[in-house]
């Protein structure tokens, strides 16, 4: 009974081993990692577009006048932009008069802006101010003078920080927001816009870097182009493209599709695309 059994287990191992050395278990192992590498993988991701430029402002009352900080990011590369203190909020400070101006901002090459100024015989008035930041270079024609970014100034104890936001002028308060799918090596994005001034058009881009610190074009989308409605909406393929980042690429759209004046580069929308 014990050699019968015996025996059993030897012709079981023996069995085994053969199968073993034929290749069969790893014949069916490969073919299983075959089939599982061709299953459909697919990556998303998103961005949530808002104004730009966007900063904040920094004031304070001093014995020799009034000490100014402005701090922007998302202006166009290496671009300069007259500064004023207008009478009267954002809502109206274009209609209000320049009671004060300021030295010119100039942003760097990533569009980092940094003032830090004083404004001498200034007292706080009883009536609005509100801190005005243009398209420039120059206040030399309509699209100059457009307001890129504007903020309300109420002093607390000789002291006011402002937050610097969106404007009433065209293309000055444009959001949005974009979904992005990589499948098979396709990128297909599709951009929303919504707040652009009815009929216009605008070149958008996948950039390297972030709304904060802005890098090149990595993809370009169509032109943007808004119904009677001021809304947008576009689909863009890219081929060969292996992955989306987990960080590092943003969406820009721009004041028109002259990107060769500061004016027409003007970034009026920003937003970082995130994974998931």
């Amino acid at each position: 009974m014990i050699q019968h059994l015996t025996r059993k287990v030897c012709l079981f191992a023996l069995s085994l081993a053969l199968l073993l050395a034929s290749g069969q278990t790893l014949s069916v192992s490969a073919h299983t990692h075959s089939q599982l590498s061709k299953l459909p993988v697919q990556l998303n991701a998103k961005a949530s577009l808002s104004h730009d430029p966007r900063g904040m402002a920094y004031f304070a009352l001093r014995n020799n006048g009034l000490h100014a900080i402005v701090t922007l990011n998302g202006l166009a590369p290496n671009s300069v932009h007259p500064a004023h203190i207008h009478s009267g909020t954002c809502e109206q400070s274009q209609e209000g008069a320049i009671l004060y101006s300021l030295p010119n901002i100039t942003a760097d090459k990533h569009g980092l802006a940094y003032l830090d100024t004083t404004i001498s015989g200034f007292s706080i008035p009883t009536t609005a101010l509100a801190l005005n930041v243009h398209n420039g270079p120059t206040l030399g024609s309509a699209m100059q003078k457009v307001a890129i970014t504007c903020g309300d100034i109420k002093f607390s104890k000789a002291r006011a920080d402002v937050a610097m936001g969106p404007t009433n002028d065209p293309n000055e308060a444009v959001s949005g927001s974009a979904t992005l799918a990589l499948k098979d090596r396709v990128l297909t994005v599709t951009l929303a816009l919504q707040g652009l001034a009815p009929g216009s058009t605008h070149a958008a881009h996948i950039h390297s870097g972030s709304c904060y610190r802005s890098g090149p074009v990595v993809h370009a989308f169509p032109v943007v182009t808004a119904s009677a409605q001021g809304t947008a909406q576009v689909t863009a393929s890219f081929n060969n493209i292996d992955t989306i980042p987990a960080y590092g690429w943003y969406i820009h759209v721009h004041d028109s599709t002259d990107l060769s004046t500061q004016t027409g580069y003007n970034p009026i929308s920003c937003g970082n695309i995130v994974r998931g």
